[in-house]
This record gives structure tokens, C-alpha cells and sequence, in this order.
């Protein structure tokens, strides 16, 4: 009786412990699968951001080789870093306090904005855009004592009709197959003086260099991370791709923000 016993205790014990190692097993087959999942997440991320900056070199390469006779003549210049085409000569654009364009920035405009649509879709980085934002900008007055508040409000409103009138005035001169596309991407945002231009020199606001319209290119890198973190890989990616050199650059840029933040 006492024999029995000890060998039902014996078998309880080999099967508690046999079903213990086979979800010790299981365990270990989801922290490898986790850690293959981060692992891509995480190669996928440097993937994004290698492509990323292709993208950018290539989209402002291609602007530049454009427009690189016109920019002088037009008065404005291309931010590689946001990608913007800035039109920084207020007094051919707009009368003050008015949003319709004056004829010489329409002139521009006819032959500049086809030209740069094309450049844009022409590029093997079209896929990358995700938007393309004409900017209205103003300096923070308004007329001789208007509160603040009220000005940038008023500027508000004539930032906001100044972008949707270059708009307004582009569309009509897109035809055939780019006018989908530009319907589909090109939008008008008015900033009023929130994005004002600094003279460091004089240590105020360029009220001049405030007052102008930007084609800023949007891409669509923070789209494709929100898809990374959510599990879905871009297309095209493949961990086999990406250099050690990729991955230690990136791993050196979150070191030095993990540094920033923690100061």
C-alpha cells in the first residue's frame, strides 16, 4: 500500500515536471519569436531611415538641377533639410493685406509649378511623398495697435487665403497625367506668424523674410514607422540589406538622445 503510493506520487511528479519542460519550451519559442519580431522592427526602423535620407538627397538634387538657373531670378531659394522651394520676395507676390496675386509672382508660377510637379514625379522617391504643402507665412504685425492676439489671428486668415490662392491658381495650369496626383497630394496651410524668420544679427524678427510662400515636400517616414511599430514590414524591406555601419549609426543617434534626454 505504502509502495503504491510512493509510485502514483512519483508518476504525479514526472508528469507536473514533464508539462513544466514542455512549457519551458513554448516559453523559449515565443521570446525567440518576440526577439526575431524586435529584431526586424528594429532593422526595419534603420531600413526607414537609410531609405529616408535617400529619398531626401535625391528629391533635393532633383529641385536643385531644375532650378538651379531660376532661383536667383525668382528670388528664392531650396531648403534641403525640409525639402521647401521659398519664395521670399513678399512685395511680388501680394499687395499688403491682400491674398491676390500680383502678376509678376503669376508669371512665375505658370512656369515654375508644372516644372516642379514633374520633377517630383519623375523621381524614383514619388512613393516617399506624402503630401506636398504650399505654406502661406506672415511677420507678427498687423496695423498700428492691434492687440497681438487679434493680429495673429487676422494674419491667420490672409496666411491661410494667400496659400489657397496659389493653389487655387496652380491647379488650373496642371493638366493630363500629373493633375490626379496633385489633387491627390498638393494642399494650402496657413501658418500666420508662427513660423517666423529670426535675424540673429539684429536679434528680431525678419519681418520681410516672414512674409513668404513655401513648396514644402512632406514624406512619409513617420507613416511607415507608425505601420513598423504596429507589425507591418515596408516594401522592399529586407534585413539582409542592412550593413552593421547602418545599424551603428543609428544605435550612435539614439545614444546621443537618450544622452539629450536624460540632461
Amino acid at each position: 500500500m505504502i509502495f503504491r503510493s510512493s509510485k502514483r506520487s512519483e508518476d504525479y511528479w514526472i508528469t507536473v515536471a514533464d508539462l513544466m519542460a514542455g512549457l519551458m519550451v513554448i516559453f523559449l519559442f515565443i521570446a525567440i519569436s518576440y526577439m526575431i519580431k524586435v529584431q526586424k522592427q528594429y532593422d526595419a526602423f534603420v531600413y526607414l531611415r537609410k531609405e529616408y535620407i535617400e529619398a531626401q538627397e535625391a528629391i533635393a538634387k532633383q529641385l536643385e538641377t531644375e532650378f538651379e538657373n531660376d532661383l536667383k531670378i525668382w528670388d528664392a531659394e531650396i531648403d534641403k533639410k525640409t525639402l521647401a522651394v521659398i519664395f521670399l520676395e513678399p512685395d511680388i507676390m501680394f499687395n499688403k493685406n491682400e491674398a491676390r496675386i500680383k502678376p509678376r509672382f503669376r508669371e512665375i508660377l505658370k512656369d515654375f509649378f508644372p516644372r516642379y510637379i514633374e520633377a517630383l514625379t519623375s523621381t524614383s522617391y514619388v512613393k516617399n511623398i506624402a503630401k506636398v504643402r504650399i505654406d502661406g507665412h506672415s511677420s507678427p504685425e498687423w496695423k498700428i495697435n492691434t492687440p497681438s492676439k487679434r493680429a495673429f489671428q487676422l494674419n491667420m486668415d490672409l496666411s491661410q487665403r494667400r496659400a489657397s490662392s496659389v493653389l487655387t491658381f496652380v491647379l488650373d495650369r496642371v493638366n493630363g497625367k500629373n493633375y490626379d496626383w496633385v489633387k491627390d497630394h498638393v494642399l494650402a496651410v496657413g501658418y500666420s506668424s508662427s513660423e517666423t524668420v529670426f535675424d540673429f544679427k539684429n536679434n528680431a524678427v525678419d519681418k520681410e523674410a516672414s512674409r513668404r510662400v513655401e513648396f514644402r515636400v512632406v514624406m512619409n517616414a513617420q507613416q511607415l514607422l507608425y505601420e513598423i511599430i504596429s507589425g507591418k514590414l515596408p516594401e522592399g524591406f529586407d534585413s539582409r540589406k542592412i550593413s552593421d555601419i547602418d545599424r551603428e549609426e543609428v544605435e550612435s543617434i539614439l545614444k546621443l538622445r537618450k544622452i539629450e534626454l536624460e540632461k
